[in-house]
């Protein structure tokens, strides 16, 4: 298990997670050994059962979207040469 720490845009209608659906607060997003999101807590909150040697990655004041997954980017642009000068 892991955790992202940041600011948290939860982006739920459940109101025991946040008020709203625009809500941002500081916490950690737990993420399983299978890839799935095990939980989301406010603030230094424990996290989930087994994760108390998780390591934890801070993202300062970045915003993590829990669930969000990037599906388009550009990576060959940036990790492969696309032309060569003369």
């Amino acid at each position: 298990m892991w955790a992202i720490r940041g600011r948290l845009v939860p982006l739920s209608s459940d109101l025991t997670v946040a008020p709203n659906e625009a809500a941002v607060f500081t916490g950690r997003v737990w993420v399983g050994d299978d890839g799935t999101i095990a939980a989301v807590t406010k603030g230094s909150k424990a996290g989930p059962p087994g994760s108390a040697d998780a390591q934890v990655i801070d993202v300062g004041s970045s915003l993590v979207l829990p669930g969000l997954i990037d599906l388009h980017n550009h990576l060959a642009y940036n990790t492969l040469p696309l032309w060569a000068e003369p």
